[in-house]
């Protein structure tokens, strides 16, 4: 006996898929603003095109770091090398604090590859001697990742970036720079309209 499915389910279904794609493409726009936010090393391409990801992969931001930056890690430390690492993990948890603004909760549905890295940097950093330190380090770092992105300004740059990934699924580094830049310049225009308006009201 075959069982139809009724067009109210179909409905529901389809509404809980965009919805999904919709906070995997706000997840990696978060990684995406943050590493140019912060001036992180480049990354080749932001994609939630399940053709060019792994089975067990939704979106990604890929070469976001180097082989080079693995290499350094296993060399001496230094204050240059614990900054980047300390960039590198909040790009890491962008994706994270993406998704908690848009959504209201705080989840790691999604994002075990992300925190598995930042495990792995933080304990290359601190290694196993100091566990409360380094929780306490990787606390700050969310919280810093996080509060880049609640900036009004910032949270428009991964609006624009998450709706361009929607409508294109696949964005290279430099589309993401012409994207942020865009919506910088919008907001600046929209900013000098704001103020002639309240300067003009004043007036009257």
């Amino acid at each position: 006996m075959r069982t139809l499915r009724t067009p109210h389910k179909n409905k529901d279904t389809n509404k809980k898929l965009s919805a999904r794609r919709k906070a995997i493409a706000y997840h990696e726009a978060g990684h995406a603003v943050v590493a140019y936010v912060l001036g992180a090393q480049k990354f080749r391409r932001v994609t939630i095109d399940r053709r060019l990801l792994k089975a067990d992969t939704l979106g990604a931001v890929s070469g976001s770091y180097s082989r080079s930056f693995r290499e350094r890690m296993d060399s001496d430390f230094d204050d240059r090398l614990v900054r980047d690492v300390e960039r590198e993990v909040m790009v890491l948890l962008g994706g994270w604090a993406a998704q908690k603004i848009l959504t209201g909760r705080s989840s790691w549905l999604g994002a075990r590859s992300d925190t598995n890295k930042c495990a792995d940097f933080l304990f290359r950093l601190w290694g196993n001697t100091a566990g409360k330190l380094k929780d306490t380090h990787f606390k700050y770092l969310k919280e810093r990742a996080y509060n880049i992105l609640s900036i009004k300004q910032k949270w428009s740059y991964v609006q624009a970036v998450a709706k361009a990934l929607l409508e294109k699924e696949n964005l290279s580094y430099q589309e993401v720079v012409e994207i942020i830049r865009d919506d910088s310049q919008r907001q600046s225009r929209e900013h000098v309209a704001k103020t002639n308006t309240t300067c003009n009201k004043t007036r009257r």
